[in-house]
């Protein structure tokens, strides 16, 4: 009995080892022409068939790469949701894999890469606690990967400041690596060139070869600072005098650039002295928005300056209203904008009425003031619509001699023009036509003025 026992053990075993080479054989095939599949990039046969070879495959290196594929496979197709599951899967059951540590790295990515910066950086901070603890040397350092995964994840959420936080711990953490690179890299996007040849400098001391590969970097860095300039000027308040002027808030606000152009929203700020003066100092070359503010008051208009080469050096005064006065300013300029609106659907004599003593009061109270050039144009439009010629033209010349710096003044000389072409004084109507022609700003178009000026000239 025992030895009939031991011969249908024998055989069982022997079913079993014929039936695994079988298998093993099968798998063999299947993974074969499945990665061609993922070769040829066919990745949903090859997630078919992968998926075939976990469920079909003992523990060994094709089930152990099945899951791998399966889980690039969703990455090239930017499912990236799956692919990160599978990455996680992966790790969960191969812990020991000397792909694990690249697994992670993928994680991290694909949560940037799918938007979730958020996600990234947490997964990230993990992944750093974890590889920093590390005594090898070689390991320990993988760490950089994830402080580049964050970085770049603020800097996809302009969080500047934070990724530049990012940058110093890394290089702090690992002072014997190049860490300071990309901090060096960064303070260039910014604009922060003095910070970058600091920082470039203490690198050259560890890595003294990489001098000659950032030489031309570092001359290009030179020869920026060089072409910086500043803004300097005064901050007065108006309706109301103070001995003691300091402490105003002054911002500088980059609007376009010179030869680079920093990431993020540059922004220079200072401070007034005793008597409102301020200088921002190493401003690059571009466009400035320049804005002041102080409690209870604020700017009517943000002047702009631009830093050149020819005009690196740059004078702008502000002035700063009561925030109550701005206020009746804007809704005594809505309420006339609202009759004026009323009079060009209505063309009522009454509507026109209102409206010029509406804008009226604007230039009354608010002479000084944007608005007030505006509402002095705009009387003139309210009278050419009541066929009151003489009227409006008289407007017009207000704004003339009252507001020389409107920004629109070649546009007021243009109406004076039409106006004395439509009354039948050609010669007056040219001779405004020429001095618009001369106030028209470079970016806007001539054409027309040019042409109305060839018709009256043959």
């Amino acid at each position: 009995m025992l030895e009939k026992f031991s011969k249908i053990a024998v055989f069982f075993i022997s079913f079993l080892l014929v039936v695994n080479v079988v298998l093993a054989e099968d798998v063999n095939v299947l993974f074969k022409i499945t990665n061609d599949y993922f070769k040829e990039g066919k990745y949903l046969k090859a997630i078919e068939g992968f998926s075939k070879i976990i469920e079909m495959a003992p523990p060994g290196n094709e089930r152990e790469s099945a899951f791998l594929r399966i889980a690039e496979s969703y990455e090239e197709l930017e499912h990236y949701e799956k692919a990160i599951t599978f990455y996680k899967q992966f790790i969960g059951e191969y812990p020991e894999s000397f792909r694990v540590d690249n697994m992670r790295l993928k994680i991290c990515y694909l949560y940037f890469k799918s938007g979730d910066y958020e996600k990234a950086i947490s997964e990230s901070r993990k992944y750093i606690d974890f590889y920093i603890k590390q005594e090898d040397k070689v390991k320990r350092r993988k760490a950089l990967n994830f402080y580049e995964v964050i970085a770049n994840s603020y800097k996809m959420q302009n969080k500047w400041d934070e990724a530049e936080i990012i940058y110093k711990e890394a290089s702090e953490k690992f002072p014997e690596t190049d860490a300071l690179r990309p901090l060096a890299y960064l303070y260039t996007q910014r604009g922060k060139l003095r910070e970058a040849l600091a920082t470039y400098k203490e690198l050259f001391k560890q890595f003294p070869q990489m001098a000659e590969r950032y030489k031309s970097t570092i001359e290009r860095i030179k020869k920026e600072i060089s072409e910086w300039g500043m803004i300097k000027g005064k901050v007065q308040l108006s309706d109301e005098s103070s001995d003691d002027l300091s402490g105003i808030v002054v911002k500088a606000e980059r609007l376009s650039f010179g030869n680079y152009s920093p990431r993020g929203k540059t922004v220079f700020t200072t401070k007034t002295d005793i008597e409102g003066s301020y200088v921002l100092k190493d401003v690059p070359p571009g466009m400035y928005r320049i804005r002041a503010q102080t409690i209870g008051y604020v700017m009517q208009k943000s002047p702009k300056v631009t830093i050149h080469k020819k005009m690196k050096k740059q004078v702008c005064n502000l002035v700063l209203f009561k925030e109550a006065r701005m206020r009746g300013l804007k809704e005594q300029f809505a309420t006339a904008e609202e009759w004026k609106g009323k009079a060009r659907r209505s063309i009522k004599p009454e509507d026109c009425e209102k409206a010029i003593l509406a804008y009226q009061k604007v230039v009354d109270i608010y002479p000084d003031s944007e608005e007030a050039a505006l509402s002095q144009r705009n009387i003139g439009f309210c009278y050419e619509m009541q066929r009151k010629w003489d009227k409006a033209l008289e407007s017009y010349q207000k704004v003339v001699d009252n507001y020389p710096n409107y920004k629109n003044i070649h546009k007021v000389m243009e109406n004076i023009g039409d106006l004395h072409a439509l009354l039948g004084n050609s010669k007056k109507a040219l001779s405004w036509y020429k001095k618009a022609l001369k106030m028209y700003p470079p970016y806007e178009g001539k054409a027309f003025i040019k042409k109305r000026i060839q018709e009256m000239t043959r």
